[in-house]
């Protein structure tokens, strides 16, 4: 029995360490869900927040239009967390709520992260330990406030990141 026991731990263990998630990001709850017939599920990215996925390897499919956020998207002690666009993709974040300080996009301990295709309007996202970012193709605006602590983009103890085909204005 005790053989079957640590069995059993085992595959539990390996399907939580290899457990991923994709999820459809859509743009307003009523806007098409193109994942109905394969069953993968929609969610506006507020929704998301609300109730984030527990797997180690997360990947938000963002479907095309202007998303709102209105609170803080985090991920932390996982594998991998990827957060890309299909089409043109804005992420609009919520200036009247937060400080300029405040993290909309925090991702702590994430050893694989990328980020693609999609434009942050108002939006700060912070790295902390994170050992592998890129950022393709992003667009980065309006994220106003006084020195590096109020950038778009705040680095703290991460190992490798690459920015790439980025643009970043009224920063």
């Amino acid at each position: 029995w005790i053989s079957v026991l640590v069995l059993v731990f085992l595959v539990s263990s390996a399907v939580q360490y290899c457990s991923c998630e994709r999820f459809n990001i859509i743009p307003t709850a009523d806007s098409p869900c193109p994942g109905e017939f394969t069953g993968e599920p929609c969610l506006t990215l507020q929704q998301y927040v609300a109730n984030p996925s527990l797997s180690s390897n997360i990947t938000l499919e963002l479907h095309s239009g202007n998303h709102c956020l209105d609170s803080q998207l985090s991920a932390a002690d996982i594998n991998s967390f990827t957060m890309r666009a299909n089409a043109t993709v804005t992420v609009n974040c919520s200036q009247h709520l937060q400080s300029a300080y405040y993290d909309w996009f925090r991702f702590n301990r994430v050893q694989q992260l990328h980020v693609s295709g999609i434009t942050f309007n108002g939006c700060r996202i912070a790295l902390h330990y994170v050992t592998n970012a890129t950022f393709v193709k992003n667009t980065f605006v309006n994220k106003t406030g006084c020195c590096p602590d109020g950038a778009a983009l705040y680095m703290q103890y991460t190992t490798s990141v690459m920015i790439k085909q980025c643009v970043i204005s009224n920063n």
